[in-house]
């Protein structure tokens, strides 16, 4: 689980959200953060694509691997390898 990550440079913004690289405070290990909107309307969307990556983790070597997920104010965090 990542607790604390420092953001850095915006990578790219898409149509649902914003990627920033982060890296983890303690270990330096950098990772890709992407920044969704929580809006009512897509929320279970949002929920469903975390659930998806929770339980791909580690048995496909061509998506993204999930390190966590969290909230932040109005914005559901999806932090990945990078």
């Amino acid at each position: 689980m990542i607790v604390c990550v420092c953001v850095c440079a915006c990578f790219c913004r898409g149509r649902f959200g914003i990627v920033h690289g982060c890296q983890h405070r303690q270990s330096g290990q950098q990772y890709a953060a992407k920044f969704v909107r929580l809006r009512s309307r897509k929320k279970a969307a949002i929920r469903k694509e975390v659930e998806i990556l929770q339980k791909v983790r580690g048995k496909c070597p061509h998506i993204l691997e999930y390190q966590d997920a969290f909230e932040r104010g109005r914005n559901l965090i999806i932090v990945t390898e990078l």
